[in-house]
């Protein structure tokens, strides 16, 4: 599966190193980029800082690569993987996590996403949300689409 990680133009290069590092402990190969827009158009917002994962294939496929099978094992190594990249950016509050896919799903998770949410990944059936914009909910606890989203 083809992936690009997108930085914004600022990224610290020992942070982009250290986001390089943990996908090559996952044993996936990306190819990184600098700016507001993936090599696949996909638009970037400006926050402090972001990393923007632009899948060349479905969403859950990547869960699977990075070790967990969704209807069997826990999304631990999920979890953990969100927690190392949110780690290596510095301040949580400043940014966050992006995943899209070809099916058009995007997975919005901020720098200061509790661990329970994390979790909760778990729940969500990647089929039946295919091309939402999937964002944690703190009010009713679980992933929903952005337009769903409680006030």
């Amino acid at each position: 599966m083809d992936i690009e990680v997108l930085f914004e133009k600022t990224a610290d290069a020992d942070e982009v190193a250290a986001v390089e590092a943990i996908f090559a402990a996952a044993g996936i190969p990306i190819q990184v980029a600098f700016g507001s827009e993936s090599r696949f158009g996909l638009p970037v917002s400006a926050l402090d800082w972001f990393v923007v994962v632009a899948l060349g294939g479905p969403i859950i496929s990547f869960f699977n690569s990075l070790g967990s099978k969704a209807a069997e094992d826990s999304y631990e190594p999920i979890k953990k993987w969100f927690l190392e990249l949110i780690a290596a950016r510095g301040a949580p509050e400043d940014g966050y996590v992006e995943i899209l896919d070809t099916d058009g799903t995007m997975l919005e998770v901020d720098g200061e996403i509790p661990e329970h949410a994390l979790e909760a990944l778990a729940e969500i059936d990647w089929e039946n949300v295919k091309g939402n914009h999937m964002v944690w909910d703190p009010s009713s606890g679980r992933w929903v689409d952005a337009k769903d989203k409680s006030a």
